[in-house]
C-alpha cells in the first residue's frame, strides 16, 4: 500500500534547491531512479510527481502557461514551479468575485492547483468579454446622452465602467496576479 511520506519531497527538494525552484518532469523521472532504479511504471511515476507537486504547492507549466497533469498524462517537458499562495482572506474574496462576476466557481481549498486553475479560467473569461464590455459602456453612454441623463453620475454606468476596468486589468495582468486583482476589486 502507498503511504504519504516525505521521502520524495526531500529527495526532489534537494535537486530543486540545486537548480533553483523550477525543475522539469523529465528531471524528476530521472531522480526517481537515483540512487538505484525503482522499476516504477509511468503511471506510478506520475503519481509520485503529482503528490510532490501538491505537497510543495507547485504548478505544472509549459511555456509559462499552467497545465493540468494527470496520472495518464504528464509530459516530460512540463516544469514545476513553486506557487506563491495568496492570504486566505484574498482567496475567499477572489473566489466569491470570480463566481459572481465571471461565473467561475472554485474550491475553497487554498492550494497551488486551485489558484492556477481559477486564475487561468478568469483570465480566459476576461479576454473573451473585453469587446462586449467596452461595447456595453459605449451603448450606455450613447443612450443616456440621448435621454439627457448625466451618465457620469448614473449607477448603471458606474457599474459598467467598473466592470470594464476590472476586465481590462485581469486581461493585461500576469496569471500570478489575477487572484490579488480580484480580491481588491
Amino acid at each position: 500500500h502507498f503511504v504519504i511520506g516525505h521521502h520524495w519531497r526531500t529527495h526532489f527538494g534537494k535537486k530543486a534547491a540545486e537548480t533553483g525552484t523550477i525543475i522539469s518532469v523529465g528531471e524528476l523521472r530521472k531522480l526517481i531512479d537515483q540512487p538505484r532504479a525503482m522499476g516504477l511504471s509511468k503511471e506510478v511515476q506520475n503519481l509520485v510527481i503529482l503528490v510532490f507537486a501538491e505537497q510543495t504547492n507547485r504548478t505544472f507549466l509549459r511555456h509559462n502557461v499552467a497545465v493540468e497533469g494527470s496520472l495518464t498524462s504528464l509530459p516530460d517537458d512540463l516544469v514545476l514551479q513553486e506557487q506563491r499562495l495568496p492570504p486566505q482572506s484574498d482567496w475567499e474574496a477572489a473566489g466569491a468575485r470570480a463566481g459572481h462576476i465571471f461565473g467561475e466557481n472554485t474550491s475553497p481549498l487554498l492550494k497551488a492547483s486551485t489558484v492556477a486553475a481559477l486564475s487561468n479560467a478568469v483570465k480566459r473569461k476576461a479576454t473573451e468579454s473585453r469587446v462586449a464590455s467596452a461595447a456595453l459602456c459605449e451603448r450606455l453612454k450613447d443612450r443616456m446622452a440621448k435621454l439627457g441623463i448625466d451618465f457620469a453620475a448614473a449607477d448603471r454606468m458606474k457599474t459598467a465602467s467598473a466592470t470594464q476596468a476590472l476586465v481590462d486589468r485581469v486581461h493585461a495582468a500576469d496569471v500570478a496576479d489575477v487572484v490579488a486583482i480580484l480580491a481588491k476589486a
